[in-house]
This record gives structure tokens, sequence and C-alpha cells, in this order.
């Protein structure tokens, strides 16, 4: 039987969940702006600062009720078998349907500039010979799902370390993270592979979430509103600093973010509510992360052929990633009602 949590951690994980989805759309949007300019600074603030929380706490999410089966007989072949169908078969499915999509846009578009055969092909990395699979998948936030199967194969391994040494491995596995951290913003190889493959990212967040469901003293504990507020700002302060100074070439900049990541996370976890929000709006949170590229893609496309001038805007900005979450929510509900098991089939059963 898995390991049951309280009604609290359950409203607001859900909670979290989809605020991060919503965060991960911002992300993901353009804002060509001059550097400098105040759109430029909004867009980077949200792009290098807030909106860093989403992954590393879907990351958390998903160690964390992974642990909750740890304690089961036979718990990791079921496991791997559930996450198949949740993880394995969105991914191939997502990522052949936004191929198809953008191979369609580039045409209509006249872009010659890319391949639509190549750009179909791509998304399907399992089928590329092991020497260039580590590319990130065209419809981007589908690296998150592959890196997730990744760590659901090591999770007997993590497991094990976390029960046996606790904050020791842990430890390790942030210093690892840390010293590697600022590689993953140079073109390298290795960049690609330790960020969207592999990502140490990944692996230390989610270790983090099988640490808090194992070690009963850490399965998120009271916080008091002062310590809160002051993480919240503190990571709001490291997040421009993070900005400024990169932008200025200094590559020590990205500590700072990676500073104001956890700060953020534990400011964002103490102000969100623990009283659940309506449920149909927080089950969007999958459905939004998979489908949201899709319209800001092609509100890229459609900007760049006939109004290329509002890329640098904030009012595109903030348009684009309205729509985009209205949007990716409205085909969402009209999938469930009208197509229900095509809808699970494509959400993994979510």
């Amino acid at each position: 039987m898995a390991q049951t949590i309280s009604a609290t951690a359950s409203n607001k994980l859900a909670n979290m969940g989809v605020l991060c989805a919503l965060l991960v759309v911002v992300l993901h949007v353009d804002c060509l702006a001059s550097q400098g300019s105040l759109a430029w600074w909004v867009r980077q603030f949200l792009k290098e600062g807030l909106c860093q929380v989403a992954v590393p706490f879907f990351f958390i999410a998903a160690g964390y009720f992974l642990a909750g089966h740890m304690r089961e007989a036979d718990w990791w072949p079921r496991e791997l078998k559930k996450r198949i169908r949740s993880l394995f078969i969105p991914y191939l499915a997502w990522a052949l349907l936004y191929g198809a999509f953008m191979a369609v846009g580039v045409m209509l578009t006249n872009n010659l500039s890319h391949n639509p055969l190549f750009m179909t092909l791509d998304v399907a990395w399992s089928l590329k010979v092991f020497g260039i699979c580590f590319e990130v998948p065209q419809l981007w936030p589908l690296w998150f799902v592959r890196d997730l199967l990744f760590l659901c194969l090591l999770a007997p391994l993590l497991k094990g370390l976390i029960t046996r040494y606790g904050v020791v491995s842990l430890s390790l596995l942030g210093l690892l993270y840390s010293a590697l951290y600022p590689l993953r913003y140079t073109d390298s190889s290795w960049a690609t592979f330790i960020t969207f493959f592999f990502s140490l990212e990944g692996l230390f967040y989610f270790a983090l979430g099988i640490a808090l469901r194992l070690k009963p003293s850490w399965d998120f504990p009271p916080q008091r509103q002062s310590v809160v507020a002051l993480s919240l700002l503190v990571a709001i302060g490291l997040f421009i600093g993070s900005v400024w100074t990169t932008s200025e070439g200094l590559m020590w900049g990205h500590w700072l973010r990676w500073v104001g990541i956890p700060l953020g996370l534990y400011g964002l976890w103490g102000v969100i509510p623990a009283t659940p929000w309506p449920r149909q709006f927080t089950a969007l949170a999958f459905p939004i992360y998979l489908m949201h590229l899709f319209i800001c893609s092609g509100a890229r496309l459609i900007a760049r052929q006939w109004v290329p001038e509002a890329l640098s805007s904030l009012s595109y900005f903030f348009a684009v990633s309205l729509l985009a979450m209205g949007l990716s929510a409205l085909a969402t509900l009209l999938l469930r009602a009208c197509l229900p098991r095509f809808s699970a089939f494509l959400f993994g059963g979510r």
C-alpha cells in the first residue's frame, strides 16, 4: 500500500503543480526586446529567475510520489510499468504530433531555412544512433519527460543512497550539481547532456523529493511566515543579480540563480494555499505543460511572417502567455469531454 500523505501536502502539491505549469508557459514565450529595456528586464527576470523554479518542483514532486511506493514489495517493476503509460507513451505521441505541426507550419510560412522532414524525424530521438541522441526534443518540454524516465530507472539506487547516507548523499549530489551548473549555459555538447538528457538539476531535486518522503522528519515541515517572506525577497534579489551579472558576461552570476531557485521554491511553497483549488483546474497541469508550445510556436511563426516588430513588445509577451494558457486548457477540456479515451492516452492516464 502506498504511504499516505496529509491533505495539506496533497493540496499544496496539486496547487503548486498547476502554478509551475503556468510558469513554464511564460518561460517559453519570446520577447526579443533590446538589452536594458524594460521589456528585456521583465522577460529576463521571469525567464532566468522566477520561472526557473518550475521544473525543479516537478522533479521534487515526481520523486516524492514515487517514494510513496518504495516500501512496498516489488515496487520498482510495478512503478516502471505505470510510467510506460504515464511518461513514455505521451513522450512519443506528443513528439510526433509536434513534429508534424512544425513541419506544416514551416511549409505554410515558406520558411525554407528549416527542413520539415528533418524536424519531423528529429523528435523521434529513440530511433537515432547513439552519437546524436542527446539533442533537445523539438517539443522542448519533453526533455523533462525523457529525463524523468531515466531517473525512475535509477530510483532503487537513489533509495539505497538516501536510506543509508541521508543528507550526505544529497550534499554530494548538490555539490556536483553546483560545480557544473554554469556549464549548462555554454555551447558545449556536455551542456546539452547534463541539462536536457541526464539533468544534474533533475537528479538532485528528484533525490530531494525521495528524501522528503522517506525521511519522516523532512516531510514538508512547518514554515514560519517571516522565513518564507525573507526567502522570497532574497530569491528575487538573487534572480535580479543573476540577470545583471550574466548580461555583463560574468559566469559566476549563474550561481546566484542556483542559490535563488531553492529559496524561491521554499518561499512559493510557503505562500501557496493549503486549501484545494478546483480539481478541474489543477488537473490541467500536465496537459498545459505539454500543449502550450503549439500556441507559442504558432504565434511566433505568424509574428515573424507578418508583424515581426511585435516580438519585442511586452504586450505580445503577456498576450501570448495568456493565450497559450487559455487555449491549452480549453483544448484539454474539449478532449476530455469529447474523446475521453484518446485524452487519457495522450496525457498518460491523467
